[in-house]
């Protein structure tokens, strides 16, 4: 069956689990989000998914963060909190 690394990014926290395709959560865990500088929060975010794939063979990565994506940029816009 296949792996999926899951991010929900929030304005305090970023949570992330692996799942499997039919929705069962193997893992989860969290960390601070770091929104005052976008380096740190890039550098946590693939850190965290090299982790994931140093055990998993993950077939994707799922993004949740708050705001809409401009269909004509594929940009995230307005993100809220973060």
């Amino acid at each position: 069956m296949k792996k999926y690394l899951s991010f929900d990014i929030g304005g305090s926290k970023i949570k992330h689990g692996l799942l499997l395709e039919n929705g069962t959560i193997l893992s989860k865990d969290s960390y601070k989000t770091m929104n005052n500088d976008l380096d740190i929060f890039l550098k946590d975010m693939v850190e965290t998914i090299k982790l994931y794939k140093k055990n998993n063979d993950l077939s994707g990565v799922a993004i949740s963060l708050p705001g809409f994506i401009n269909p004509k940029t594929g940009y995230s816009e307005r993100g809220g909190a973060i």
